[in-house]
């Protein structure tokens, strides 16, 4: 009898956990009210111990036991699409930003995906952990799956991921409006493999000193660690009085609705050029009009964001383009948020089974020449000591107008990956760029030109002589390459420079949404000529395969040519545009003509009735 009681009490227990679990907690469910509660909390450390300020702590506070302990379900949010990043996803949706892992000392760019987007590459075959990945692009990848050890299935560094602790959800990357929020310290902060202090520095509340990178495998967080040296003091973090009040509460300045410069610290993107300065450009014309990122992207507890492309599995209908300004598609609501119904006059139908409407409303004006481009996270925008050269890799284009992944041709951003790889047995595998990039800097004199932020450039015979060193520095690499620009890249009898198209170098594009102009702006609003002339830059402008390989530069691919069509059809096609007018007349007179011989013959078909019931009044 005792043993049936004690197997019924832990039944009993582990059943009330599971439910618990699903229960929602203070904030996961709305009664209704849109007003915002005021965040007056306690702080908690990843322990679940109380911050208070008058404390020399070690530990900051955690956003996981802070937010997430009665309030809000972390665990329901930590399925959203910022968070997972694709990790053990079978929710790819359609390819979008990737990461871009870049090394300027090694001619290296390589898009990366745990996405699964044809194109990118997965970050394990380029040799990045899960620690690494955080390490690198964390400071734009606001916590959660990826930057939790224990919800990984891989064992790797995981002395390092002890010393630097997890990187949690960064509520207040989104929601803390506070201007002294600093987005520029959080990438600072993750640069250190300061993991679990970021958040608390970033927010202003405490300062954290130190760096995790600089401690050994062994450092103990919890013991009386004595740091390295002088220079490198072990990491701590030292909370201001001011943000506490008696209760050891701290006021956080919530926003439920995102606000823009949130987007824009991880969203921005920037044309490469002097004369395209911030004060020449103009916003996304429904931030003009006074909207909001988050009024299109929404998202409910699950953090799913919806991105607002037709047929996206989680999408919402309203929140498309054609569902938004017409109604298009099931459970669509036209004009909400008061969007203008488009009236598209004399718009043939075959341009919108053809085109997205991003084709001709977003993006910068398409030039005879793509421009280059930067993103923040591919170019770390807004931190500190960016390198604002024109030359800085990785180097992207825009806009490339390229069938989308409905067969509607929109403008994409597009990037050429470029990366040394072992050939053995036929069988691609990455080298590490620590191992080339020592390689390049003892070959040429680059050391001269890091400031840019250029790639170096590889003369046929400097890349034959970087391949055969590469060999020669591990014999176990085998053959190897160099894959840049569309084009594989090897040394044959180590004296002959072999080049020849390969599908691991092509280009990875992703569409280009934003910023969406005016109508007056859009393509098509002078008339078909927009498109439909000798020279539209939507059919061909030039696309060139950028690559360090000097004898690979300089090819030029049209428009058209890239997305594997025909030039001369749509030269064809655009030639007879300039007989439009004339034709126009032409078919104008000959209606005109015909309309006239009809009536003519009309007239003598109306005259030779009348004449015959005339006769046969006169017979009878």
């Amino acid at each position: 009898m005792p043993k049936i009681t004690w197997l019924a009490c832990w039944a009993l227990f582990f059943t009330t956990s599971i439910f618990a679990q699903d229960l929602p907690k203070l904030g996961d469910k709305s009664d209704g009210s849109r007003s915002l509660p005021v965040h007056r909390i306690k702080l908690f450390d990843e322990n679940g111990d109380v911050v208070k300020p008058y404390h020399q702590r070690r530990l900051p506070f955690s956003t996981k036991e802070s937010c997430g302990g009665e309030c809000h379900s972390y665990k329901t949010i930590a399925g959203g699409w910022h968070f997972e990043s694709g990790f053990d996803s079978n929710d790819q949706g359609r390819p979008g930003q990737p990461w871009i892992l870049v090394d300027q000392f090694s001619a290296t760019q390589i898009p990366l995906s745990y996405r699964k987007w044809q194109g990118t590459m997965h970050p394990d075959s380029a040799g990045i952990s899960p620690f690494d990945f955080v390490k690198t692009f964390g400071g734009f990848y606001p916590g959660g799956v990826l930057g939790e050890v224990d919800s990984l299935h891989s064992l790797q560094n995981l002395a390092r991921w002890d010393v630097s602790g997890q990187q949690q959800i960064n509520c207040l990357a989104c929601h803390e409006i506070n201007r002294g929020y600093d987005s520029a310290e959080y990438v600072a902060q993750i640069k250190k493999e300061n993991f679990r202090w970021a958040p608390t520095a970033a927010s202003g509340i405490g300062q954290v000193e130190g760096s995790a990178a600089k401690m050994p495998d062994h450092f103990d967080l919890y013991g009386n660690f004595d740091a390295p040296s002088p220079n490198s003091p072990v990491p701590m973090v030292f909370y201001e009085n001011s943000p506490f009040n008696r209760k050891g509460e701290v006021l956080f300045e919530i926003e439920r609705k995102v606000p823009n410069e949130k987007c824009y610290a991880c969203h921005s993107t920037a044309i490469v050029g002097a004369e395209n300065e911030r004060w020449h450009a103009d916003e996304d014309v429904h931030l003009s009009a006074g909207m909001n990122c988050v009024d299109c992207h929404r998202n409910g507890l699950d953090h799913k964001m919806n991105r607002g492309y037709a047929d996206e599995k989680m999408g919402v209908a309203s929140l498309t383009c054609a569902g938004c300004h017409l109604g298009e598609g099931e459970s669509a609501l036209a004009g909400r948020m008061g969007a203008p119904k488009p009236e598209h006059a004399g718009m043939p139908l075959v341009h919108f089974d053809k085109l997205s409407c991003t084709a001709c409303h977003s993006g910068p004006s398409p030039q005879p020449e793509l421009a280059n481009i930067k993103t923040s996270i591919s170019h770390r925008l807004g931190t500190r000591g960016v390198n604002k050269s024109a030359q800085a890799v990785p180097h992207l284009q825009a806009p490339v107008f390229l069938p989308g992944h409905d067969g509607k041709i929109a403008p994409h951003k597009m990037i050429w990956p470029a990366f040394w790889a072992s050939l053995n047995d036929e069988k691609i595998t990455v080298i590490q760029t620590e191992i080339v990039r020592k390689i390049i800097l003892e070959t040429t004199t680059y050391r001269d030109t890091l400031s840019t932020g250029e790639w170096p450039q590889f003369s046929d015979s400097l890349l034959i002589v970087v391949l055969n060193k590469l060999v020669e520095e591990d014999s176990t690499l085998g053959k190897t390459g160099y894959f840049s620009g569309g084009k594989l890249f090897t040394a044959e009898n180590d004296s002959q420079l072999v080049a020849e198209q390969h599908p691991m170098a092509a280009p990875y594009s992703w569409p280009l949404v934003h910023d969406v102009r005016p109508a007056q702006q859009s393509l098509g609003s002078n008339g078909c000529s927009d498109c439909h002339s000798l020279n539209s830059p939507i059919y061909f402008a030039n696309i060139s395969p950028l690559s360090p390989v000097t004898s690979a530069q300089g090819e030029k691919i049209s428009m058209t040519r890239f997305r594997g069509a025909s030039d001369f059809a749509a030269k064809f096609f655009a030639f007879t545009f300039i007989f439009r007018p004339f034709l126009k007349f032409l078919v104008l007179a000959a209606s005109f003509l015909i309309g006239a011989i009809i009536l003519i013959y009309l007239f003598k078909g109306l005259a030779s009735f009348t004449k015959n019931i005339s006769d046969e009044k006169t017979n009878l």
